[in-house]
Order: structure tokens, then C-alpha cells, then sequence
């Protein structure tokens, strides 16, 4: 029982880990486009493509994202599943 759970959790954590740093890589690469032209000419795109999201919104999710990339990663190195 305790090994079933341990490799959901495993699994769950994982998942959870490969879709925030995804998000991360992505969101990474819209901060660095808003570097490049321009914190004002971000949001004016962002208002002609109808994002309801500033750039502040845009930062505090990437770091969110970055935090539960991180946190997972050192979750799942805790639980070491090893498949046998």
C-alpha cells in the first residue's frame, strides 16, 4: 500500500514538476521578448491581442511557476523512486 502511494505521489510530482517548467521556459521567453521591446510596447501587444494580464502579472506567474519547478524538483529527489 505505502509503495503504491509512494509512486503516485511520485508521479504526480513529476507531472506536476514537467508542467511548470515548461510554463517556466515559456513565460521566460516572453519576459525576455518584453526586455527587448520594452515594458510599454509589451503591454500595448498584449492589449491588441486582448490579454487581460500586465507585465507585473507576467513576472509574479513566472516566478510562481519557477517556485513550484523548484519545490517539486526537491520533492521528487526526496522520494527517490527507483523503478524496478
Amino acid at each position: 500500500m505505502r509503495e503504491s502511494f509512494k509512486r503516485f505521489l511520485g508521479t504526480f510530482l513529476l507531472v506536476v514538476n514537467i508542467i511548470s517548467f515548461v510554463l517556466t521556459l515559456v513565460l521566460g521567453a516572453i519576459g525576455v521578448y518584453a526586455e527587448i521591446v520594452g515594458p510599454g510596447n509589451f503591454i500595448n501587444q498584449l492589449e491588441f491581442l486582448n490579454i487581460n494580464m500586465s507585465y507585473d502579472q507576467f513576472l509574479i506567474v513566472g516566478y510562481i511557476c519557477t517556485a513550484v519547478t523548484i519545490i517539486t524538483y526537491i520533492a521528487l529527489s526526496k522520494i527517490k523512486i527507483s523503478d524496478e
